[in-house]
């Protein structure tokens, strides 16, 4: 399993608009996407950091989720929500 790691801070008035927005718009695409296991949308109210973690059946179905464009159509649908620009990571994930 791979588990890619996005992390954005979002202007602290609009965190709980944009959890809905991630929730309500994004998530239910996500699911549609081949590999697609789950997600995690975590947030640091303090400092307005969110970081989403979300989790593949492998790392081609991880790869593949960026090069049909789900992942860039995402970030660009939820960029009037973000202050700085997302930063990306994947990992293996050890079980």
């Amino acid at each position: 399993m791979f588990a890619r790691k996005t992390t954005v801070f979002v202007n602290f008035g609009k965190l709980d608009e944009a959890f809905r927005f991630f929730k309500e718009k994004i998530l239910p695409c996500a699911k549609e996407q081949n590999g697609f296991k789950k997600a995690y949308y975590l947030v640091d109210r303090n400092s307005g950091k969110v970081v989403i973690i979300t989790f593949w059946s492998d790392e081609e179905c991880a790869v593949e989720s960026e090069s049909t464009g789900f992942y860039y159509t995402a970030l660009s649908k939820m960029n009037v929500y973000f202050e700085t620009k997302p930063v990306r990571e994947v990992f293996e994930v050890n079980d």
